[in-house]
């Protein structure tokens, strides 16, 4: 909110174009790394790996990206991905200046709400808008998987050892919806679970019950997903309502755990 010399209080989005404000919603739900880092603190930029970056990520890029996200790229648009190769002096130089380039399309944090993750990926998966359309088929695409390890690896925090058993990052999309809905997951860890999905009205009855991808083994461990028709138990198509979804892991460890969502069916 902007406060003018008036005193009459502005709310930015009354300050931006529609495309504009589609813009900065876009920026903000992509995750973009706000951390500063402290004096002493090595910078992730610099534990990126170069070798796998050259060998492994940079062929993805230019074989889908470049087309468009160059300095001159088809239509004009500036989010640069190459750099600046007419300035490069060596091709150890041009391979900095990229690395520094797709950095900036990083979350080291969250490696998984990185622009250069969500874009590719499509609005359906939980993605971005993107003019380019998508290229990761889904969260298991040896692509996606390849940039994902290659910024993971570049925070000691989520490098090491095997991470603990939980169920995280529950969302859906699209949402609101028309016709149907994707419910996403993520289960980490190396211990097998049951997964079950519930949809209920706002009243507490539930609607239909989602199976999920039952005795999961630690080798499928990792993003999962499951698609709500938008019908009951009977295969009715239900009503314009918001809904509620639970998601519950059982995991054979003991471990059990729920995170419930919300959505919305619209015409």
């Amino acid at each position: 909110t902007v406060y003018p010399t008036g005193g009459d209080i502005i709310p930015h989005s009354q300050m931006l174009t529609d495309t504009e404000l589609k813009m900065f919603q876009d920026w903000i739900s992509a995750g973009i790394n706000f951390r500063v880092v402290a004096d002493g603190e090595t910078s992730p930029l610099s534990l990126l790996n170069t070798t796998e970056f050259v060998n492994t990520v940079w062929p993805i890029l230019e074989n889908h990206c470049l087309v468009c996200h160059t300095a001159g790229g088809q239509g004009g648009l500036a989010m640069n991905l190459d750099g600046d190769p007419g300035r490069a002096e060596s091709e150890a130089e041009l391979v900095e200046n990229r690395i520094e380039a797709v950095s900036r399309r990083i979350n080291f944090m969250v490696p998984q709400a990185s622009y250069i993750l969500r874009k590719p990926l499509g609005e359906r998966l939980g993605g971005l808008s993107h003019v380019g359309g998508q290229f990761f088929a889904d969260f298991e695409d040896p692509q996606y998987k390849t940039i994902y390890h290659w910024i993971s690896a570049a925070n000691p925090a989520l490098a090491p050892g095997i991470p603990p058993t939980d169920l995280v990052n529950v969302e859906n999309h699209p949402n609101p919806f028309r016709d149907s809905t994707i419910i996403v997951y993520r289960l980490q860890g190396s211990v097998a679970a049951t997964v079950t999905i519930r949809i209920y009205s706002q009243a507490g009855k539930m609607i239909k019950d989602l199976p999920g991808p039952a005795d999961v083994s630690s080798t499928t461990m990792g993003w999962n997903k499951v698609e709500w028709d938008g019908k009951d138990k009977n295969g009715r198509v239900v009503g314009n309502d918001v809904y509620f979804y639970a998601v519950e892991a059982k995991f054979n460890d003991g471990t059990n755990k729920i995170i419930r969502g919300k959505c919305v069916k619209v015409k």
